[in-house]
């Protein structure tokens, strides 16, 4: 058994030698040969999903500016959620606060206004439903806070439900959005 192991280490030291002929000069050659452009190991990365989905899928003009308008609408759209948030995080919110919150809520309706005149390709008909379903809660954020009343605690939390959930939606109609149009390779 060991005479077994030792002829097979030595045939295993052999075979590695054998392979390792090649001379400097060899080598240097190889590398001089190589066209030029060439570097390192000759690794090409792999094109990106989104290149990938570009080649292959053809989008329309009207798509591409849709998915621009609409990708401008969901930042400007978050930004002004973010200027609300003061008024919903505090436990006593102020006046001044409240009518904050209400000047930005009415930058986010003119703009989604402007948005559904928009027409929705076809690629971006689920994007369109959670964008409806989002304006629902938008509706009832707008009814809370017109109906607010400082001194009725549970007011101030219905309007607080509503907030979150516009938020929610808002990261839904994002994934969506990010989702097609990595899908179709735009951006």
């Amino acid at each position: 058994m060991k005479f077994l192991s030792i002829v097979f280490i030595i045939a295993s030291s052999l075979s590695l030698l054998a392979g390792c002929g090649d001379r400097g000069s060899d080598i240097v050659k190889g590398i001089e040969n190589q066209p030029e452009g060439h570097q390192g190991l000759g690794i090409v990365e792999p094109p990106s999903i989104k290149e990938q989905n570009r080649e292959r899928n053809s989008v329309s003009a009207e798509t591409v500016s849709f998915a621009d308008h609409f990708g401008y609408y969901l930042f400007s759209f978050y930004a002004n959620l973010n200027e609300m948030r003061p008024f919903f995080l505090g436990d006593s919110p102020k006046a001044a606060e409240l009518q904050h919150a209400i000047e930005h809520f009415a930058d986010i309706q003119d703009e989604s206004i402007q948005i559904l005149d928009l027409p929705v390709p076809d690629e971006f008909h689920l994007l369109h439903q959670a964008h409806v379903a989002t304006l629902i809660e938008l509706e009832m954020l707008q009814q809370s806070l017109e109906r607010y009343d400082s001194s009725d605690p549970e007011a101030f939390q219905k309007s607080r439900i509503y907030f979150e959930n516009v938020v929610i939606n808002h990261k839904q109609m994002e994934r969506e959005f990010n989702s097609v149009t990595e899908e179709l390779g735009i951006k």
